[in-house]
């Protein structure tokens, strides 16, 4: 791929989209485009040979077991990069990053991220927010696991991917479902069947359609909106800042309902 980008491509992402101009061009003269469709982009304890900013689509981050399981601890889409441990100072990733939401954006090479993040404060100053978001999703993600029941956190990971798409349709497996939640398949059919029951979604083949949103987040547990909450605490841009911020991606208000039972 060639590097170089337009400046408007940076207006997707929560991190890009805010820096001044100055910095955005320089970060647009030496970023590349990407894609990504369901391939593995780190392995386990590998080297991190690009940080990639998702405008479209979502990856995980996933840890795999000795046993064969794997299970994800963190997500990543438009708010966000993947390759976190580039900025606390490490080459490697412990855990595996995946595409798991086909989409689009932007990476640097790791020399160039390194670069750019020591030479740019407000760079780095959004990357250290976004550090944080991370922190608290990882927290969040741990006593979800511990806490919530299967249908609950299904409902709340159909809306993270969700939220990373354009329009309500995208591709998820059954296997690829259970991998990420730590699950089981036939406990991702169980629970996916009530949701579909009550028109929240239809799943077939692979195939994710969003049909109700406000019914699915409050099916889904407390942990989306607390995260959420916290996305637009960290990430959000404020007014005054200088950025293409009227090009950024909207996701639906978050409700203040309570969760329901699935």
């Amino acid at each position: 791929m060639a590097t170089g980008v337009s400046v408007s491509e940076l207006d997707r992402n929560l991190i890009l989209a805010p820096l001044p101009q100055a910095e955005r061009a320089r970060i647009a003269e030496r970023a590349e485009s990407y894609e990504s469709d369901h391939q593995i982009l780190v392995q386990p304890g590998g080297t991190i040979e690009y940080d990639y900013f998702p405008s479209l689509g979502l990856m995980s981050v996933v840890a795999a077991l000795r046993n064969g399981r794997r299970a994800e601890i963190a997500t990543v889409g438009w708010e966000g990069m993947a390759g976190l441990p580039l900025l606390l100072g490490s080459p490697s990733s412990l855990h595996e990053i995946t595409s798991q939401v086909s989409g689009h954006g932007l990476r640097m090479t790791a020399a160039t991220f390194t670069e750019e993040s020591a030479r740019n404060p407000e760079f780095r100053a959004r990357l250290l927010k976004y550090a944080e978001l991370r922190m608290a999703m990882l927290g969040q993600t741990a006593a979800c696991n511990a806490a919530h029941h299967i249908g609950a956190r299904l409902a709340r990971w159909l809306l993270l991917s969700h939220d990373s798409v354009d329009g309500d349709e995208f591709v998820l497996t059954h296997e690829f479902v259970a991998q990420m939640l730590g699950a089981e398949r036939p406990s991702v059919t169980l629970a996916a069947g009530p949701l579909q029951k009550r028109g929240l979604i239809t799943y077939r083949r692979g195939n994710v359609q969003i049909r109700d949103r406000a019914g699915l987040e409050r099916a889904a547990c407390e942990c989306y909106a607390v995260v959420r909450h916290e996305r637009e605490r960290l990430m959000e841009s404020r007014p005054g800042e200088q950025t293409g911020q009227s090009a950024l991606r909207q996701v639906p208000n978050r409700r203040q309902d309570g969760p329901e039972a699935v």
